[in-house]
């Protein structure tokens, strides 16, 4: 009796305390509006999907996830969480999609499906996670209504069918992962196990519009401005995102301004994180796409500078930034998989560079 009683209380302080932590972290939030970055991961296990019960929080069943590190890659983001907030070892099998949250401020996040053998394990006297749980998609916990459902029913929808190994609808019950999985609640900031700032990069899109033949890239050489930190190199067309703006949308609203021309095809061909690329020292974080089919006449000049149709096997003796040769021929490979990378950068040199491909 005693023993229960003892763990009742401290279940409710570890409670009360983390209340506590999300009133003064919301809060704070508000005040600053970062632009953080954050993952989730929608692990299965045969038919069942892994779910995290948190200490507070109006939707406490949701998806393992949380905020993404400096240095960090989308994907090793994605299997850290898996592993602190489930207690198992996962593999990720495709990007989902990256959703733009303006709730408290605004974040961005990468859903990932992901595949385990593993059983679940709870953290010992997390002050975050109080349960976490394997859930048959026909035993879900209580659904609540949320302004992600059309989401979240997406997101089962996909991984019905990439469990099954078919296209096929996925059913009533399955779907009703929709009203728990991410719920009203789809804040990504650090977790209280983590004291680390958030990752908060500059967001941006950078694409290699191909022509019509695939022979060629169009390239912008930045020589219109002397103060322009890319000033003199070669570089795709991109820039960063607009409030408010999806990811694909602002990839194709730079190319219509860089280059007067319609995307009517984009392949997304990974994410490059580069802590401290910016002229400041600023982190960036880069949606990397191959544009093989458009529509109109592209410009022969912008207010960056020129635009030069290059041949693909010529950009490398281009003057490109030094780390744009690691990365520009997983952009261009015939592997249909994605690259999520992390490339930091200090006084214009890149320091190291890492990938991992799904």
């Amino acid at each position: 009796m005693g023993c229960n009683i003892e763990d009742g209380m401290r279940e409710l302080l570890l409670n009360s305390v983390y209340w506590l932590a999300i009133q003064l972290r919301t809060l704070l939030r508000r005040a600053t509006m970062p632009t953080s970055l954050g993952v989730r991961a929608l692990v299965l296990r045969s038919d069942q999907v892994l779910l995290v019960r948190h200490r507070a929080g109006r939707t406490p069943w949701s998806l393992p996830g949380g905020g993404v590190s400096r240095g960090e890659t989308l994907v090793q983001a994605a299997l850290r969480e898996i592993r602190e907030e489930g207690g198992c070892e996962a593999q990720v099998q495709r990007l989902h999609g990256m959703f733009h949250q303006l709730d408290i401020c605004s974040d961005y996040i990468a859903v990932f499906v992901c595949s385990t053998s593993d059983e679940a394990r709870t953290p010992n006297n997390d002050l975050e996670i109080a349960e976490a749980r394997f859930f048959s998609m026909n035993a879900l916990p209580k659904a609540r209504p949320g302004s992600h459902a059309a989401l979240s029913n997406t997101i089962a929808a996909h991984a019905a069918s990439t469990a099954t190994g078919s296209n096929c609808r996925a059913s009533a019950a399955q779907n009703s992962v929709a009203s728990t999985v991410l719920g009203s609640r789809f804040s990504v900031g650090r977790s209280n196990k983590d004291q680390r700032m958030p990752y908060t990069p500059i967001v941006a899109t950078l694409g290699y519009v191909l022509s019509p033949d695939g022979e060629r890239v169009l390239m912008v050489q930045r020589n219109a401005r002397p103060d322009d930190l890319h000033y003199g190199k070669y570089n795709g067309l991109g820039g960063k995102l607009e409030p408010l703006e999806d990811i694909v949308s602002g990839m194709r609203r730079e190319i219509h301004e860089e280059a007067a021309i319609e995307v009517e095809e984009l392949l997304l061909r990974g994410t490059i994180s580069w802590p401290g690329f910016g002229k400041h020292g600023e982190d960036w974080l880069g949606f990397i796409f191959l544009i093989p089919r458009w529509s109109g006449t592209p410009l022969e000049r912008n207010n960056e500078g020129s635009l030069e149709w290059i041949a693909r096997d010529a950009i490398m003796n281009l003057n490109l930034w030094p780390g744009d040769p690691y990365f520009l021929p997983l952009v261009f490979s015939d592997d249909p998989r994605q690259f999520h990378g992390v490339m930091p950068y200090r006084d214009g040199q890149p320091l190291g560079w890492t990938y991992s491909c799904i």
